[in-house]
């Protein structure tokens, strides 16, 4: 499907999983594999279907959503995870309430980040608003 919208903000790993799991599900059933990565500090870790987009990097293996979600979860809290460049409802908003540290997962027109056709997905972190 060309047009899967996607964007998904949560906090815990649990919320993380499930939501890799409806991201990698496919209509058939199936879930598709992630067969690299790549870093771009504007997008966040971006997660692709094929392992020969240029500077990225291969996955160990064919890994299922729960060794996907274990590597994005420890991936959210390198030094890297915290130089992505965020912007518009990701930032640190300052409000009458309180702020913590989540995620966010999501893609662009045509299913893809960048505009990469072997793209499934970017992960960056997110500041999640919570009011009074």
């Amino acid at each position: 499907m060309d047009n899967r919208d996607f964007n998904v903000t949560g906090r815990s790993k649990q919320q993380l999983l499930q939501t890799i799991k409806c991201l990698l599900l496919n209509e058939y059933g199936d879930f598709r594999k992630v067969q690299a990565w790549k870093f771009v500090k504007q997008k966040g870790l971006i997660l692709y279907w094929s392992d020969s987009v240029k500077d990225s990097h291969k996955m160990m293996g064919n890994l299922n959503p729960e060794q996907i979600t274990d590597a994005v979860w420890q991936w959210l809290q390198t030094e890297e995870a915290k130089t992505t460049t965020l912007s518009g409802n990701d930032v640190d908003c300052k409000h009458d309430g309180h702020n913590k540290i989540g995620f966010r997962v999501y893609n662009e027109g045509w299913s893809e980040v960048e505009g990469h056709d072997y793209s499934i997905c970017a992960v960056t972190p997110r500041h999640c608003w919570y009011g009074k």
